[in-house]
């Protein structure tokens, strides 16, 4: 699983964290893989296209997502 990091790219320099996760998303997608995606409020949405992964990016879930924790809260 690759990992993108917030402060940089490998050489250290800036880079922009939404396009370059869009980027590997749309590849890990269509080898169809699922991609996981952290939401700020710690949940972990799977993406299984680009605007599940859009939605995540924003923090939120496509309407039409499937609870997989059936509602828990901790």
């Amino acid at each position: 699983m690759r990992h993108i990091m917030r402060d940089g790219t490998e050489d250290g320099g800036p880079v922009d964290l939404s396009s370059s996760e869009l980027d590997w998303a749309r590849d890990q997608l269509r080898a169809g893989e699922v991609v996981r995606m952290a939401l700020p409020d710690r949940r972990l949405a799977l993406c299984t296209s680009l605007d599940d992964v859009v939605a995540a990016q924003r923090g939120q879930v496509t309407r039409d997502a499937v609870r997989l924790d059936r509602g828990r809260t901790r």
